[in-house]
């Protein structure tokens, strides 16, 4: 079989140029969030703290809030451009334009140009969970993209195409994917080894010129820019994950279906749907062996060499393996050294290398003739069906991690309105909760509010009563109630601006 066989895998009811659509169109609702969406609290953060001083900052010791790439980024970005959402989330809107070309490309290259290539498409770059991360300034858009670009590259060197190149691209991509954000190492690392041993064992491949093409450019890269910070915070301890991969599983299924709340065509705060996400996320280890018998199918069925041939498969193995290289080192490290096991955005190469071999599967399947199948006809149903919620899921308002920080921008503005009117002042903005804290000093500095004196990151109620109060709903007790009067309310995150009655 060629490797344009797949060109036609699925019906031919959409073609590529609703791939093309669809990628423009998630483009575009990105950049609209990122001009619109009020900065939340961990990018501020990243700005405050790595960002708004000299450039050596990003060096100067290790944080899960400096994504080096990133970081480095979005402190030239402001510096052409000033302090504001645009500049702070120009480095995001890069990583999401590598993401969306690069997942494109993939989706043509693996599935085809048919309905699946569309489902496969959809699976990647509709997920909820990761759009947030493609808009938010922080590193994860950059690290998914080259990570996906890298993961390309990997395909076509696999496919015995411009064989030097295409491993110096692929070393290069992982690099700055693992640059971008740390918890891409290990699946950078994961497709490479993969790779490598398919290629040496399966394909007869020579392993030292390899692995010297594919690990020391991108390496040598990733160490120079972490290194530095690494170095000056060895006996940092990590806090953030979970003890259990069940619990991981749970996690990312519920942030995949159940990011934002929607009440069809299941509410997604409902005791039903929450059973489901746990059924889901309980039936992923089961998915995933069948995946790893799939693959070891593939792999035995074909002689030697010749399984590499078809891009489904190939891609199916390179995913499932990188999927299953990276829970073995979780496992090991949680059982050797206690480490926690990773959630939420930490867990976003695990939810794309799991997309893809999922949808590698079905294409698979589908060449095979394996819709006639129970299981391959359930496997798309599932899929089209979680496909399904992430488009009922989408939105632009807010970014369900941050959701306090959606009224920030608003409240400074209102601030700024109302003290034009009275005589010059010194201004004392204060908050009931230290996370809105960042986003509200964040618009201090980008709308100019000179007045307005810094936020203290906690409220002094003992204190004279500040001339505003950003009020969190569940913290306004009847008490404060007596004593501040609120003046405007923001709607997406129910957060209120008070002034003392």
């Amino acid at each position: 079989m060629t490797e344009t066989s797949e060109r036609g895998a699925g019906p031919r009811l959409f073609g590529v140029s609703i791939g093309a659509l669809l990628v423009l169109g998630v483009g575009a609702m990105c950049v609209y969030r990122a001009l619109t969406q009020a900065i939340t609290h961990d990018e501020a953060l990243t700005w405050e703290w790595f960002a708004s001083g000299s450039i050596w900052q990003a060096f100067s010791a290790y944080s899960p809030n400096n994504h080096v790439l990133h970081t480095l980024l979005v402190w030239t970005s402001t510096r052409l451009f000033g302090v504001n959402e645009f500049a702070l989330r120009l480095p995001a809107m890069l990583g999401m334009v590598l993401f969306l070309v690069a997942a494109l490309r993939l989706s043509r290259r693996a599935f085809g140009n048919g309905t699946l290539a569309l489902i496969g498409l959809g699976l990647l770059t509709l997920n909820p969970l990761v759009l947030d991360y493609l808009v938010a300034a922080r590193g994860y858009s950059l690290a998914m993209g080259f990570f996906l670009w890298g993961l390309l590259a990997t395909l076509r060197w696999l496919a015995r195409e411009d064989q030097e190149g295409l491993l110096l691209r692929a070393s290069l991509a992982f690099g700055l994917s693992t640059v971008s954000h740390l918890t891409f190492a290990l699946p950078s690392l994961a497709v490479a080894v993969v790779a490598l041993t398919w290629a040496v064992l399966g394909d007869g491949r020579r392993l030292v010129p390899a692995l010297r093409r594919l690990a020391l450019p991108g390496g040598l890269l990733a160490a120079a820019l972490w290194l530095p910070s690494i170095l000056r915070a060895p006996g940092i301890n990590y806090v953030y994950g979970t003890d259990s991969l069940l619990a991981t599983s749970v996690d990312l299924v519920g942030r995949s279906l159940a990011h934002h709340e929607t009440i069809w065509p299941i509410a997604t705060g409902s005791a039903s749907f929450l059973g489901l996400i746990d059924t889901i996320a309980k039936l992923a280890g089961l998915a995933l062996l069948l995946l790893a018998a799939a693959c070891l199918r593939v792999v035995a069925k074909r002689p030697r060499g010749a399984f590499a041939q078809r891009p489904s498969e190939r891609l199916m193995v390179l995913a499932t393996g990188a999927l299953l290289f990276c829970l073995g080192v979780f496992l090991a490290a949680h059982y050797a050294l206690g480490s926690l096991y990773p959630t939420d955005r930490w867990g976003l190469s695990l939810v794309l290398l799991g997309s893809l071999a999922l949808t590698a599967a079905l294409v698979a399947a589908w060449l095979a003739g394996g819709w006639r199948t129970a299981p391959a006809l359930l496997g798309g149903l599932v899929l089209c069906s979680g496909l399904i919620q992430f488009v009922v899921q989408l939105q632009t308002t807010h970014f369900a991690e941050w959701v306090l920080d959606a009224g920030s921008r608003r409240f400074v503005q209102a601030v700024i309105e109302r003290e034009s009117d009275q005589p010059p002042r010194e201004v004392r903005l204060q908050a009931m909760h230290w996370r809105v804290v960042p986003s509200l000093n964040f618009y201090r500095r980008a709308l100019d509010a000179e007045n307005v004196l810094p936020v203290p990151r906690e409220w002094d109620r003992s204190a004279p009563a500040p001339d505003y109060l950003v009020v969190i709903p569940a913290l306004f007790t009847s008490e404060l109630q007596e004593r501040f009067e609120i003046i405007d309310t923001d709607p997406v995150s129910k957060t209120s601006l008070a002034v003392p009655r």
